[in-house]
């Protein structure tokens, strides 16, 4: 075996960056792969594990007619069902009103929430002493957004108790914050359950202790109480004792479970990053492992030329499957290694977005079955690749091969076929080109689909919010149309309307019907999809969604009716965008009709729901525009602009990962684009030199070589491209088509230059290193021709 150990040394020496490559290959794929498993796996189960580790509470409940729902604490805590209960204060302060943001203020009066049930997630710090009046904890996002630490101290404006039970009077403006100025510190941060919104605006809140509230509760204006409890069964259903609280206290009882209040949400939010890892997983394991596998059986059929003496020397199989085996087997070890290092520290950047909120234990995670997995893969595609190459090899030099070509193509000039056949005619020059067209196509289809979600959540009028704001009025009832009516003459103000929405039912289905009424300026309307907007009396428009979902077609005629009118016959003409407030609901979902029509459903005195819609001038600065407003009485809060629906905002969400995808394709594109360039400039290398033993010069083979590159780039980006655009498109209209939403992809033209840009680089990059490698070769060749 001496002479096995020779040529194992010899070939180390000559290809060591063919292995490291390959083996930086292994690495990023394994890593790439089980990072996105894992972070599936971990994602999926957060909302599960939030409430097992924090003992979530069940429900909550409240009464109409007791501020301080006294009698329904007392009923809850007779109740049989109830394993224990607890009474919840909540206030809003002064902190970032004048940014538009509600900062919640929020304490378990009787010392049981926050300790036995729905205990907090703690970031860093501690939880607050209970009899310590100046000790809070505070979210995650509200130290972030006004950069708290633990330690600092804050300062928390409240408004006065009895100027706030005045102002539930008349409402109009709210009054200014003369209540006590809570001089607390931060002791923790924290995560809770009641922080655990999808917007990060519903997660300020401020976590007080009982002796706060004994100290300050009376002289704070605050929300009406809420109850929160857990039952002995978790199973049981909360409207069933709601149902008779109300019954037995003579006022009406509602529920929420925490499914309502937030689970469900949450779990939309973390299904919609699940799958996204999962398509990731699947994207990385199948695009990367076909590269990795192309260039592992590469490395390995070189070896098995190299050692095709052993054969003739009689080494037995076993003997050559060990000297094949040596080089790859320890470049794969080494990258299962390094891939399960990184995947373990990548696990901490998991779960995404409203998922980490609510992650229980955040950092390393280490997910034995999928690092295990990962291991294995890398081991069977070594395996595999080794076993492949244990069969006879045929030895045949392609620039030999190319004579006849050359000889009898001579007019089309030998540097131009011995080129092309090197492009096309061998089989490494054929797992080349498969590899352009698989990096290339990922390239495009990620890029593309990334950029086109970008641009669908920062386009609000796309999901239905087609005006500039929708402010809150701060003046008094009988000053509210006179305010609205100065806009008129307002020049950086062009359209003014008015959003009414009432709940009706339509083919035995409630929906929600909205229109439209212009103050000022056009009428703000909704996009439309398909048909016409309706304009007659008894005409509908119909959201995408709800038209599935209903059945209904333009030109169907439906019957609808709503609580305080009869039912009508109504003609659908069009298929909307439903105006979206940004307050609930998702794109698609709800009919709209003129205001004719609406009046029709909804005579008055009856109750809607009105929001405030004001379209900017065009150039105008919107910040310039909303601080003039605001100092006439208008308030713009975070909720007064455009906010993703859920759907869109989940969605949105996903393209982090989308981009981490293009990520694995741009390290993927470069280390194949460096393994390309080195076995060219050292195998390749042979065959050039036979060039210059038959008379080609420098030129000629620098011509040889870029022809080749351009060929294979050609091949791949037509190919690569092609099939990149298709992938992209298909994935759009799988994601997007059910939204209700202008799903309109954006032009693909800046992308695809991108790409070729990025191509045209690594081709010309493995050109001058393989031109450089053949030059430095070719002095001991021209003393052969002598």
């Amino acid at each position: 075996m001496a002479l096995a150990r020779v040529l194992v040394g010899k070939e180390l020496r000559s290809r060591w960056r063919g292995l490291v490559i390959v083996g930086l290959l292994a690495a990023v794929w394994a890593t790439a792969a089980m990072t996105a498993i894992e972070g599936a796996r971990r994602t999926a189960s957060v909302v599960d594990r939030f409430q097992r580790v924090t003992g979530a509470s069940d429900a909550t409940f409240t009464i109409e007619g007791d501020d301080t729902a006294t009698e329904l604490f007392a009923a809850l805590s007779a109740a049989p069902e109830v394993a224990a209960v607890d009474s919840l204060w909540s206030a809003a302060s002064g902190l970032g009103f004048d940014r538009g943001l509600w900062v919640g203020l929020i304490v378990g009066t009787e010392g049981v929430w926050g300790r036995e049930f729905d205990r907090p997630v703690v970031v860093s710090g501690r939880t607050a002493d209970p009899t310590n009046a100046e000790e809070v904890t505070v979210t995650q996002a509200m130290a972030d957004l006004f950069d708290v630490e633990v330690g600092d101290r804050i300062a928390l404006p409240t408004w006065d108790h009895d100027e706030w039970e005045a102002w539930h009077e008349q409402r109009g403006q709210y009054p200014p914050f003369n209540g006590p100025l809570l001089d607390v510190a931060v002791v923790g941060i924290v995560e809770i359950a009641d922080g655990l919104g999808v917007a990060p605006e519903d997660q300020l809140i401020v976590v007080a202790t009982p002796a706060l509230f004994e100290r300050w509760g009376a002289q704070i204006g605050a929300n009406n109480r809420t109850i929160v409890v857990t039952f002995h069964d978790p199973e049981f259903a909360p409207s069933v004792l709601a149902q008779r609280l109300t019954a037995s206290l003579g006022e009406p009882v509602s529920s929420v479970s925490d499914e309502q209040a937030y689970a469900d949400n949450l779990r939309d939010a973390t299904g919609a990053l699940t799958l996204g890892l999962v398509v990731l997983a699947i994207a990385v394991l199948v695009a990367g492992g076909l590269v990795l596998g192309l260039a592992v059986t590469r490395e390995v059929r070189r070896a098995g030329v190299a050692y095709e003496p052993l054969r003739a020397l009689g080494a037995t199989p076993w003997q050559r499957i060990g000297v094949l085996a040596i080089p790859i087997a320890t470049v794969g070890a080494a990258a299962a290694l390094v891939a399960i290092t990184a995947a373990a520290f990548a696990s901490a950047l998991f779960p995404l977005g409203p998922a980490r909120v609510a992650e229980p234990h955040r950092g390393i995670w280490l997910d034995a079955p999928v690092l295990a997995g990962g291991v294995l893969l890398v081991v069977f595609m070594v395996t595999t690749s080794v076993l492949c190459q244990l069969r006879p090899h045929r030895v045949v030099s392609r620039a030999s091969a190319s004579g006849g070509r050359i000889t009898v193509l001579r007019n089309l000039g030998p540097a131009t076929v011995v080129g092309v056949a090197n492009a096309v005619g061998s089989r490494r020059a054929r797992s080349t080109i498969a590899v352009a067209v698989v990096t290339i196509a990922g390239l495009t289809a990620a890029a593309w689909f990334e950029r086109s979600m970008d641009d669908l959540g920062d386009s609000p009028q796309r999901w239905g919010y087609t005006w500039s704001s929708a402010p809150e009025v701060d003046v008094p009832g009988s000053e509210y149309y006179e305010l609205i009516g100065s806009l008129a003459g307002n020049t950086d103000v062009s359209r003014v309307s008015f959003l009414d929405s009432i709940a009706v039912v339509v083919a035995d289905e409630p929906v929600n019907l909205s229109t439209t009424v212009a103050r000022h300026g056009l009428l703000i309307a909704p996009v439309v999809l398909t048909g016409r907007l309706p304009v007659a009396t008894f005409e509908i428009a119909v959201g995408e969604r709800t038209a599935r979902q209903l059945h209904l077609e333009i030109g169907d005629r439906v019957r609808a009716e709503a609580a305080f009118a009869g039912s009508s016959e109504f003609t659908v003409v069009g298929i909307v965008v439903p105006p979206y407030t940004g307050t609930a609901g998702d794109p698609g979902v709800g009919v709209y009709a003129n205001m004719v029509t609406f009046d029709q459903l909804n005579p008055p005195p009856t109750a809607i729901v009105r929001n405030l819609l004001i379209q900017y001038a065009a150039g105008v600065d919107p910040q310039a525009v909303e601080a003039d407003l605001s100092a006439l009485g208008f308030r713009f809060e975070a909720r007064s602009h455009a906010r993703p629906p859920r759907s869109i905002a989940n969605l949105v969400g996903v393209t982090v990962i989308v981009k981490w995808l293009l990520v694995f394709f741009l390290i993927q594109g470069l280390l194949a684009t460096m393994l390309a360039a080195a076995r060219q400039g050292t195998a390749s290398a042979r065959d050039r030199q036979i060039l210059r033993t038959l008379g080609f010069t420098s030129r000629d083979i620098l011509r040889a070589v870029s022809i080749e590159a351009a060929v294979v780039i050609a091949i791949g980006l037509g190919l690569g491209l092609t099939l990149g655009l298709v992938a992209g498109y298909q994935a759009w209209e799988l994601t997007t088509g059910d939204l209700g939403v202008v799903d309109s992809l954006s032009s693909p033209s800046p992308i695809v230059l991108s790409v070729v840009a990025l191509a045209l680089v690594g081709a010309v990059s493995v050109s001058l290193t393989v031109s450089r490698a053949a030059a430095g070769r070719g002095r001991s060749f021209r003393s052969l021709r002598s």
